[in-house]
């Protein structure tokens, strides 16, 4: 089969959909699927070495990339300095109040010109769209009219109008255009891949889109991360907590996981908690708003795969902080179950969709401050599991539809 799939975020791009779209496209591939990628520039990319494979890369993916490109080219390694900065900061204040529909809309007449090439050469099969950024669906839309034969695939890592807090542009201006526009992508599509039964609800219900093109396929266990971890966990001192994974600003924010520590601070719980990832200003300054904190809390910014691995194996406590949103599902899930480790899972309500996804788990506790006179539960949790794991039996269960054999059998469904 002939596929072409447009996903802005690759590999060598460190986020989510790149690593499960790399994999996925890889597992087409090997399939003797031909598949032509087109994605964005990228210095650091490397041709494919992959047979059946062809990496387009057109555009840049943002107004930040593009003056970064500019200024590298224009000007010397001292200016950059000075001038990338408020380059940087001009191309924040003033473009994201008024872009539409996000913040990668500059690709996305470079991405049609190419894809236009292209299908005139290939006559695709099938078309797969990957977001985020939404405006990688604009591209396939416009295709799609051009071509109504071709199959049209649309994969939602996160949804667009459904994001009050956190908007991909100026609320004030477009929330009518983005539910209107998300709706209209949704009809079109000839298929539509989400990672949540709670959006898939949504969908149905809010948006009206027949159930029957809906398909829930959850997160991908990433590639490279092993299905069995060293169980490292130190007996003696205190319970070694670790966090791995962003934040977002009003819909999961480091406030709430420093909150429930802080209780179990002024419990006498002996503990230290680890966090694991890049944090922006805003979020580096509520660690300051728990004094009582600073002796057990340390931050180490993003590590390389290969000591993730070594870390979550130190670890005798995972932390996983639910979205605000329940429509949307932490990446990381099958990682977590990888680890084998007990897991606290900080949430905002019961219908949290990690708590949904892992209800059959032996080893989650669910905490949420709405309900503090569970504290003395949590605290029983953690001390008399902090060196307990998962059976090979349980994670194997637990695991098996994260793992790419069975994710991938998904969308290769899609494309009949």
């Amino acid at each position: 089969m002939n596929i072409l799939i447009i996903c802005p975020y690759y590999l060598p791009t460190q986020t989510p959909r790149a690593f499960r779209w790399s994999s996925i496209i890889s597992s087409l591939a090997e399939k003797g699927h031909y598949v032509h990628l087109v994605s964005s520039q990228n210095p650091s990319a490397k041709n494919s070495a992959i047979a059946n494979l062809s990496i387009h890369r057109v555009g840049y993916l943002n107004i930040k990339e593009w003056l970064s490109f500019k200024s590298k080219n224009n000007s010397s390694k001292v200016e950059r300095s000075a001038k990338e900065p408020i380059l940087h900061k001009l191309a924040h204040t003033i473009w994201k109040n008024i872009y539409w529909p996000d913040g990668s809309f500059i690709w996305i007449n470079a991405a049609k010109s190419k894809i236009r090439e292209l299908q005139s050469v290939h006559n695709f099969d099938v078309m797969i769209s990957v977001s985020l950024p939404f405006s990688s669906h604009l591209v396939g839309k416009a295709i799609k009219k051009q071509n109504p034969e071709l199959k049209w695939i649309v994969d939602i890592g996160d949804p667009f109008s459904l994001q009050i807090d956190n908007p991909k542009n100026n609320l004030f201006l477009y929330k009518s255009r983005n539910t209107k526009n998300e709706q209209k992508i949704l009809a079109l599509a000839d298929e539509i891949s989400i990672t949540s039964a709670e959006l898939s609800n949504i969908y149905k219900n809010q948006f009206k889109i027949d159930s029957q093109k809906i398909h829930v396929i959850p997160p991908l266990l990433r590639t490279g991360f092993p299905q069995d971890i060293p169980i490292k966990g130190v007996v003696k001192g205190p319970l070694r907590f670790m966090y791995f994974g962003s934040f977002y600003s009003k819909i999961r924010e480091p406030k709430k996981i420093l909150e429930v520590f802080s209780l179990l601070k002024k419990n006498n719980l002996d503990f230290t908690l680890d966090f694991f990832g890049n944090y922006e200003h805003q979020f580096i300054t509520q660690f300051s708003e728990y004094p009582e904190l600073k002796d057990s809390l340390k931050i180490h910014g993003s590590i390389a795969p290969n000591r993730l691995i070594e870390k979550i194996s130190e670890a005798h406590i995972l932390v996983n902080l639910g979205n605000k949103y329940n429509f949307q599902i932490p990446s990381k899930l099958p990682e977590y179950i990888a680890s084998s480790k007990p897991i606290l899972n900080i949430i905002y309500d019961d219908k949290d969709s990690f708590k949904n996804a892992l209800q059959d788990h032996p080893l989650i506790f669910n905490f949420s401050m709405a309900a503090p006179e569970r504290l003395s539960q949590l605290i029983d949790f953690v001390t008399k599991n902090k060196t307990k794991h998962l059976t090979q039996d349980q994670k194997e269960s637990l695991l098996k539809k994260y793992l790419l054999s069975s994710v991938f059998n998904q969308y290769e469904n899609l494309l009949k």
